[in-house]
């Protein structure tokens, strides 16, 4: 039977639990250490907790452990990837590059040409080499900077084609949330409870 609980800052109030309440708990932990009992761990949150030895080995999964490893196309690989549900993962893709950027490498590199034409050190080899470093940014920025990432899913864009994931990378290391958007398309793997996906 449903009932109305005035709830301050806790999600649960203890006193008025019946037996048979169901609950379910969803939480994202950093290892800290282990001793002869327990694994201790801090929580997104910055709460310290501490399980037993059978409880992390049988109730929970790590964003990186894997013991198997399934070859997909990217098309599989995509697909795949947006059935995730709220485990941690870690996946590796290419983000793409802000226009910004791309022009702040590209403009350095003309700067070079310039500096070594008034430093009358403009010769042919220079030239060649500015000029492929420059070809190289072009291609770069269609492809993306490659990047790996541990988090969670948040939601999905179906229409964009993109995962929206919370980086739980910069949340452990006390920098602000950071909610990054993951383009199937750009997947080249990730570990998702204890299966390797990879681009074939």
């Amino acid at each position: 039977m449903s009932k109305e609980v005035k709830l301050k800052q806790k999600s649960i109030n203890l006193k008025d639990l019946n037996k048979g309440d169901v609950m379910s708990q969803i939480q994202y932990y950093t290892f800290v250490q282990k001793d002869n009992k327990w694994c201790h761990f801090v929580t997104e949150g910055g709460m310290k907790i501490k399980m037993t030895h059978d409880i992390v080995e049988n109730n929970c999964v790590t964003a990186d452990q894997f013991r198997e490893t399934v070859e997909m196309t990217g098309t599989e690989l995509a697909a795949k990837f947006t059935e995730i549900g709220n485990s941690v993962f870690t996946v590796n893709f290419f983000k793409q590059k802000k226009d910004a950027d791309i022009r702040t490498e590209i403009n350095n590199k003309v700067m070079e040409i310039v500096s070594a034409y008034q430093e009358s050190k403009a010769d042919e080899k220079v030239i060649k080499r500015i000029n492929k470093d420059i070809q190289k940014i072009a291609v770069g920025s269609k492809k993306g900077e490659e990047r790996t990432l541990i988090g969670y899913k948040t939601g999905v864009d179906l229409q964009a084609g993109r995962t929206i994931a919370q980086d739980l990378e910069k949340v452990f290391t006390g920098k602000s949330y950071a909610v990054v958007q993951v383009d199937h398309r750009k997947i080249n793997w990730f570990i998702y409870e204890n299966v390797k996906y990879i681009k074939k």
